[in-house]
């Protein structure tokens, strides 16, 4: 699931501009990471049912297929201009 988020902030920050991608880190990081401390905390799940698994699946599925609908978009243009800018 991180390495889906990583690659969604990498891609915003090379394609629009670096803020953009803070934005996401620091509204996504933060908030997934407490979703499942909560549900963990209040025994919803807990870490050795498939259900943890097929929330991590399932957001990473989500995370993956936003970055592969976009990769159209990045392309060396936008890459160097968000690195002037």
């Amino acid at each position: 699931m991180f390495f889906c988020l990583s690659l969604l902030i990498h891609f915003v920050g090379l394609v629009g501009n670096v803020e953009n991608g803070i934005v996401i880190a620091s509204i996504f990081l933060p908030s997934i990471s407490a979703l499942f401390i909560n549900l963990l905390a209040r025994n919803v799940i807990s870490l050795d049912t498939p259900l943890f698994f097929l929330g991590n699946i399932v957001i990473a599925l989500i995370l993956y297929l936003i970055c592969m609908a976009n990769r159209s978009k990045l392309n060396k243009e936008d890459i160097v201009l968000s690195c002037q800018s």
